[in-house]
């Protein structure tokens, strides 16, 4: 399986050699949500790990941080 950035170089060359703009299109929107997905897992994680008092620094409580790392990586 391929790396978001060879979805990313392989679609340009697509469009160029006539497969078409549309696939193109759709690899570059795919990459930008599964690189959106693994961004909000990594912020999700990082949210979990912080101690009450960072949590307090930023506003948040340990109900909050329950409630946003319960979700699965495609819910906002």
């Amino acid at each position: 399986m391929g790396t978001i950035s060879q979805c990313l170089e392989m679609a340009p060359k697509l469009a160029v050699s006539g497969v078409g703009s549309k696939i193109s299109e759709w690899m570059v929107g795919l990459a930008d949500v599964l690189q959106t997905w693994r961004e909000r897992t990594r912020q999700r994680r990082h949210l979990a790990a912080l101690d009450d008092r960072m949590l307090r620094d930023i506003g948040a409580s340990a109900a909050d941080v329950e409630r946003e790392t319960r979700k699965w990586f495609w819910q906002r």
